[in-house]
């Protein structure tokens, strides 16, 4: 039973949805009453939805498009009891999912229209979606298919709630979108959605299900581990969801079975392998172009020579303290009043005469014009050196390159991927050793590609006992079977 608030809040959303240009246009039904419940809620809300959705199937435009989703996003948020998402997430699910194989390819609003379909569908959360999510993971629109995959990751708490079965009916759907996938962003969206142990669903994951996660991941590591080698960084950030589940995986079925628990670490140590053998070589080439770049810049900016101080003064041969002085008297004599314009004055008072002070030890001059009045008495200064600016460079100082940002990109998504991969392996082995870590913060430009290397050597040494090794770039071949 809602409450008089609850009610209330309905009725006022209502209004302003109605009162919106989105809800303004004829022929909308009716929202479902307050109140309404079960098949009344359903049969209420179905007619309402299947409008908006059939205003963007046949929208002519973007515009129309997007007040079309407006609206269900509106009507979705209303606040309509326990009841409502899921009976909204059921029949936008059974509209939806039809439309997203049965558009006209040749529309030119397709794509946008696809989009828009699939994030009505994801906003709800609802694991009611999973149908039409099976048809979005495999759409050939890349940007439906990482929402689908999204979406998997968004309803997976509870769609895994239903223990071991909805796990299996998930790890076979992506062993079979795998196969085809070339994107690594949404391979990484894939894994994001195959982490089960994440998100408080670790109870679902039983020895078949780990098993079953080991089979696909083993199935496309090779592919992954080439793509790394391919100095890609899109696939670098793609493969890192899939460390904290190798080590999940480990952590179920390594304790017991020695060949998992192989097969398991030496898949850690391809990967960390792949990732620092570019790492090496981007880095180091990084190095060599920013000090090229730090050279060229250095080559244009070259500060003039200051002048040496003259040791006798002549009228030619200033001192600086007499330059200065010059400075000073030119502009006094710019601001004084000109003699074909007196200024009107007032007769000065009589006064006493004083006696002239004593010359100082080091030539002064009076304030300038920029600090004070000079004629107000105000304080007197002492002369200051002159400065010389630098000599603006005769073109732009040199800018980062293309390239140089290319390899920026591909050093720091390596160097994650690296840091994650050493994270899995550390709960693998309940180590706390990081030696990938310490040779990533190495300060030696020169070497610390080279040190990372070093460090997969002595995550091996510690694995040697499992029998894993360090591989071959041959082991990652198209044809290779791993």
């Amino acid at each position: 039973m809602r409450s008089a608030l609850s009610i209330t809040l309905a009725a006022c959303l209502l209004l302003v949805g109605m009162s919106s240009p989105v809800f303004a246009q004829a022929g909308v039904p009716p929202a479902p009453q307050a109140g309404a419940t079960g098949v009344d809620l359903s049969q209420q809300l179905e007619p309402r939805i299947k409008y908006w959705v059939g205003m963007i199937t046949s929208a002519s435009n973007r515009t129309e498009i997007y007040n079309a989703r407006r609206g269900l996003t509106l009507d979705f948020h209303a606040d309509g009891g326990p009841e409502y998402a899921p009976a909204f997430a059921a029949i936008l699910d059974r509209t939806i999912a039809p439309l997203l194989e049965g558009l006209k390819a040749d529309d030119p609003m397709l794509a946008a229209k696809q989009i828009n379909l699939a994030m009505a569908l994801t906003m709800t959360h609802q694991p009611a979606i999973e149908s039409s999510l099976r048809k979005m993971v495999v759409s050939p629109n890349v940007a439906v298919r990482y929402m689908g995959w999204g979406g998997y990751k968004q309803i997976r708490p509870a769609l895994l709630a239903g223990g071991e079965g909805p796990a299996m009916e998930l790890i076979a759907t992506v062993a079979t979108a795998s196969k085809t996938e070339e994107s690594p962003m949404v391979v990484g969206a894939m894994f994001e959605a195959m982490s089960f142990s994440q998100g408080g669903t670790s109870a679902s994951m039983t020895g078949k299900v780990r098993q079953a996660v080991l089979d696909v991941l083993s199935q496309n590591w090779s592919t992954c581990c080439r793509q790394v080698l391919s100095a890609d960084p899109a696939w670098a950030e793609a493969c890192m969801p899939a460390m904290p589940i190798l080590s999940d995986v480990d952590a179920g079925l390594g304790g017991d079975n020695k060949a998992i628990r192989r097969k398991v670490r030496q898949m850690m140590v391809d990967m960390a392998w792949c990732a620092a053998r570019i790492y090496e070589k981007a880095d180091t080439r990084l190095t060599e172009v920013e000090a090229e770049r730090a050279k060229a810049n250095a080559a244009e900016v070259q500060p003039p020579a200051a002048p040496a101080p003259a040791e006798n003064a002549g009228p030619g041969n200033l001192t600086p303290t007499q330059m200065a002085q010059s400075l000073v008297d030119s502009s006094l004599a710019q601001i004084r009043p000109k003699a074909s314009t007196p200024a009107k004055t007032t007769p000065p008072a009589k006064t006493t005469p004083v006696a002239k002070p004593a010359a100082p030890a080091h030539p002064v001059t009076k304030v300038d014009h920029l600090a004070g009045d000079p004629t107000a008495g105000g304080p007197v200064q002492k002369a200051k050196e002159p400065t010389t600016k630098p000599k603006l460079p005769s073109k732009p100082i040199v800018q980062r390159s293309v390239q140089e940002e290319s390899l920026g990109e591909l050093v720091l998504a390596n160097a994650s991927l690296l840091r994650s991969v050493e994270m899995a392996m550390a709960a693998s082995s309940d180590s706390s050793r990081n030696p990938i870590r310490r040779a990533l913060a190495s300060t030696d430009d020169k070497e610390r590609g080279a040190k990372v290397l070093q460090a997969i050597g002595e995550w091996v040494e510690a694995f040697k006992t499992d029998g894993v090794h360090l591989p071959l770039e041959s082991d990652f071949n198209a044809d290779s079977a791993k």
